[in-house]
């Protein structure tokens, strides 16, 4: 078993680092998050601070959960603690907060998002974003041509409220997506000018 302070998270850089990975993750999957810990978040350019892995978690009902999530927090120095409580619905906040914090806290020149059941080939996302646009880029798997979902029993349920229109523009699915700097600031201003809807 490695130890905690091989497991523990690096510094933030102090310098603008190229890519920061946002994973989304809830308060009771503490497996998940050691799985990465132990595997992908190993990889060189992640121990170096040129990659910087966080943990976006929000808090849970069961005040167990949320106390072993604050020494969690405090042990290993990865997560960043969303205030309020995780609900599938609130996923959009974790997104914007990913982006505020690849711009504001860790100026990254690539911010990308997945989930705490992935595993991220980090070599080959770094020399594939080398060779990719810096500016307006989503990378990743883009749906075309899909619809909202109109049935209220759906977890993914959409009213005409929330999008009134037949088709989506193009977006990038969940499990993990590459956004460049310049659209993080994008829906960050969209956030705080309130023009970006939740």
């Amino acid at each position: 078993m490695a130890s905690v302070a091989l497991l523990k998270a690096p510094p933030l850089p102090k310098k603008q680092t190229f890519l920061l990975v946002g994973v989304f993750s809830t308060g009771n999957n503490f497996k998940r998050r050691m799985a990465l810990r132990r595997t992908w978040m190993q990889y060189e350019a992640v121990r170096s601070g040129d990659v910087v892995v966080r943990f976006f978690t929000g808090l849970n009902n069961n005040e167990q959960v949320n106390m072993e999530l604050w020494r969690e927090v405090q042990l290993y120095g990865d997560i960043q603690l969303m205030p309020f409580v995780d609900y599938y619905t609130l996923i959009t906040l974790k997104t914007i907060s990913i982006c505020m914090f690849g711009t504001k806290i860790v100026p990254a020149k690539y911010i990308m998002k997945t989930d705490d059941d992935a595993f991220v080939r980090i070599d080959e996302v770094i020399s594939s974003l080398k060779k990719s646009n810096s500016h307006s880029l989503l990378y990743g798997l883009i749906s075309f041509q899909s619809s909202p979902h109109r049935d209220k029993e759906s977890k993914w349920f959409i009213s005409r409220k929330e999008w009134p229109y037949d088709m989506y523009p193009p977006w990038a699915h969940g499990p993990g997506y590459i956004i460049s700097r310049d659209i993080a600031k994008f829906v960050v201003r969209g956030h705080q000018e309130l023009t970006l809807q939740l």
